[in-house]
């Protein structure tokens, strides 16, 4: 159970607040979806604090819900249209990170590689970005994900073939190995 104090709850969004932002940005592709994720995580990662049992790692349990929370926005982006504003362009929209929280503001994968992350499934979205940025194990993501390991490997896999379509329609060539 973690405790109903303001002070740990605070503790708590310090040290974990600029790796939700930084996975619901790649999962969502912009600001200010990922920050209505964290936002919608944050609440109910304060609702259900007690039911957290120590039964996994915290990160995980955070992850998940910033996952979740991720997943929801997306789908509520997805059904009211958003995407058809930009269906006759060329390029997706860029994100633009640049919530206090983030905690690396220079990202290693940067706003082009979260705007890309944005346009796969989510759970090839998180699945990459867990993997690769925040250096999770198969294991680790497989909890997160709640998907068995051998999963992760199939989302991974099928992230990283994606991208290098996507990165070849919109470029009309090869871009080295994903």
């Amino acid at each position: 159970m973690l405790s109903d104090r303001e002070d740990d709850f605070r503790k708590l969004l310090d040290t974990h607040a600029g790796a939700m932002y930084r996975q619901a940005l790649r999962i969502l592709g912009n600001r200010q979806d990922a920050e209505d994720a964290v936002q919608d995580a944050l609440l109910r990662i304060w609702k259900h604090r007690r039911t957290f049992g120590n039964r996994s790692n915290i990160s995980t349990w955070i992850f998940r819900i910033t996952y979740n929370a991720s997943r929801a926005v997306k789908e509520r982006r997805d059904r009211s249209g958003f995407w058809a504003q930009f269906l006759d362009h060329e390029s997706p929209p860029r994100a633009t990170p640049e919530l206090e929280v983030q905690a690396e503001p220079q990202s290693p994968l940067g706003e082009d590689m979260a705007r890309l992350l944005s346009l796969l499934p989510p759970v090839q979205a998180a699945a990459l970005s867990l993997f690769y940025v925040e250096e999770l194990e198969y294991k680790e993501i497989a909890r997160v994900l709640k998907m068995p390991p051998g999963s992760v490997a199939t989302a991974i896999h099928r992230g990283k073939q994606r991208l290098r379509a996507i990165l070849m329609r919109h470029d009309g060539g090869p871009h080295g190995k994903l």
